[in-house]
């Protein structure tokens, strides 16, 4: 039997996940099979701008590794954003939303898979946030908060079964994407156009 070779490492993890997909498949499974694809496509062209690496998809969620908390927050955000911006003029039942979780810790690359703390913790916050949302650890949250342009507001504080401390909400105004989409107003005002609201959440861990 061949030895397995191990590599350990410093990386940031970031889990994605398809809001509302298992519904949709249920309901009209040809739609939801067209905008997963949409979906892939559109975030696959993303990813490479900010050197994350694609490790692999797990239905409509991925797992991406990128070099550093900063790469990876920026690369949630303009998700977000480029979703937004697609979504504005889209009808409900045709939008696609994501929620995003990011951690930065120690993980093993084996196999052509990832493991590791850092994969474990990100895909436990991921479902914490909302749609159109990016929920970040606290370990993330204090590499970015003076790097990134992002302005990042407290807006509420939460208790977690899961989780032994508690976690903190940001919700950031940015050029990005929202809970809903733009209204027509906006998208009629040039200076307002592209703005909305990315829910960013730092979790203590």
């Amino acid at each position: 039997m061949s030895d397995i070779i191990e590599q350990r490492k410093l990386a940031a993890i970031m889990f994605t996940d398809m809001v509302g997909y298992s519904a949709l498949s249920q309901r009209d499974e040809k739609l939801a099979q067209e905008l997963l694809e949409e979906h892939r496509q559109l975030l696959r062209e993303i990813f490479p701008r900010f050197h994350g690496t694609e490790i692999k998809t797990i239905g409509d969620a991925f797992l991406v590794e990128f070099n550093s908390a900063l790469e990876a927050a920026q690369c949630a955000i303009e998700i977000q954003r480029a979703l937004a911006k697609r979504n504005a003029d889209i009808l409900p039942d045709r939008r696609i939303e994501v929620r995003i979780g990011i951690h930065i810790g120690d993980v093993v690359h084996r196999g052509g898979d990832v493991y590791g703390d850092g994969v474990n913790i990100a895909s436990r916050i991921e479902p914490l946030a909302n749609a159109g949302g990016v929920c970040v650890s606290m370990d993330v949250e204090r590499q970015i908060r003076n790097a990134i342009e992002t302005r990042f507001e407290n807006s509420r504080q939460r208790n977690s079964k899961t989780f032994p401390c508690r976690w903190i909400c940001f919700e950031s105004c940015c050029h990005g994407s929202g809970r809903a989409p733009l209204s027509g107003k906006l998208k009629r005002n040039r200076h307002r156009a592209n703005l909305c609201r990315v829910r960013l959440h730092s979790f203590c861990y």
